[in-house]
């Protein structure tokens, strides 16, 4: 009797016995000058399980820029279209999101 999770019934399994190769994603970055790319400082985990990435105040302009060509180019329609600054409490830094305004949560003040 075969185990549940056996070598063959996985499909990347099965690529491999037979010789096939993964199929290959298209990732597609606008062509940025070194000089210009924007790189994060770091992440944020205040409210947030997987952490967002943090700019710096001189920085975030040019990194909402970037992260709007980068999204046209690959054709997406989830397209970053603001930053904000991290609440009190947090890292202090700002974070780039795709909601073009702000509401706030239930009870919290505006």
């Amino acid at each position: 009797m075969s185990r549940r999770n056996h070598s063959k019934r996985r499909p990347q399994a099965r690529r491999r016995e037979a010789g096939i190769p993964a199929p290959k994603r298209n990732h597609k970055l606008a062509r940025v000058p070194i000089e210009e790319m924007v790189v994060p400082v770091g992440k944020c985990y205040f409210r947030s399980r997987h952490g967002k990435l943090r700019f710096t105040a001189g920085e975030v302009d040019k990194a909402l820029a970037q992260a709007k060509r980068n999204r046209e180019v690959n054709g997406n329609a989830y397209s970053e279209e603001r930053y904000y600054e991290c609440p009190p409490g947090g890292c202090g830094d700002f974070h780039l999101t795709s909601r073009t305004t702000y509401t706030p949560r239930n009870g919290a003040p505006s």
